[in-house]
C-alpha cells in the first residue's frame, strides 16, 4: 500500500514537472506568433501553437524510444501538450497587460 502511494506521488510530480516545463514554450511561441502574424492569423495562433507543441513533444517521445536509458510514454506526450496549452492560456491572460504597456489600447 505504501509503495502504491509513493508511486502515485512520483507519477503526479512527474506530470506536474512536464506541464510546468512546457508552459514557457507555449507562452513564448504564442508571443512570437502574435507579434509576427496579422490579425487574421492571430486568431489561428492558438491552434498552430498546439500543433507545434504536439509535434515537438512527439519528436521527443519518438527519439526517447530509441535511447536505451530512456522510456517513451503517452502520459509524457499529453502532459507536455497540456504544458504548451497552459503557456498559451497564460499568454492570453497577460496579453491586455502587454498591450496597455505598449500604449496600444487607445
Amino acid at each position: 500500500m505504501q509503495f502504491a502511494n509513493r508511486t502515485m506521488l512520483t507519477f503526479s510530480i512527474n506530470v506536474f514537472i512536464y506541464i510546468i516545463g512546457f508552459a514557457p514554450f507555449g507562452f513564448f511561441f504564442m508571443t512570437y506568433l502574435f507579434n509576427t502574424a496579422n490579425l487574421l492569423k492571430q486568431q489561428s495562433a492558438l491552434l498552430l501553437a498546439v500543433i507545434a507543441g504536439i509535434l515537438i513533444n512527439l519528436t521527443i517521445e519518438l527519439t526517447q524510444a530509441y535511447i536505451p536509458t530512456r522510456s517513451s510514454s503517452f502520459t509524457d506526450l499529453v502532459s507536455n501538450t497540456l504544458g504548451t496549452v497552459l503557456g498559451e492560456v497564460i499568454f492570453r491572460f497577460t496579453l491586455p497587460f502587454f498591450i496597455s504597456s505598449k500604449g496600444l489600447s487607445d
